[in-house]
């Protein structure tokens, strides 16, 4: 189940609800699970694609991927 909001602590998106597109493994980034997030503005590094695997489709530098330990999760549609 993929939580449809999320905020992310630190750096300029802090507290800014984003939607979260995938929340899984990427081991194009290491072990464990991670977030991929679409973003509202262009300030991200990726379209939700890593090393040619598409993991959700996002418009260029509108996507990052991010540790779980920095998202935080939002009841519903509460701020998004």
């Amino acid at each position: 189940h993929i939580p449809p909001c999320a905020c992310l602590s630190g750096g300029p998106l802090c507290g800014v609800p984003q939607t979260v597109r995938y929340w899984g493994p990427v081991p194009e980034l290491g072990d464990g699970d991670w977030v991929g997030v679409d973003l509202e503005n262009p300030v991200g590094d990726s379209d939700g694609s890593i090393s040619g695997h598409i993991y959700f489709d996002a418009k260029p530098n509108h996507a990052i991927f991010v540790s779980p330990s920095v998202v935080t999760v939002r009841a519903g549609d509460a701020g998004c």
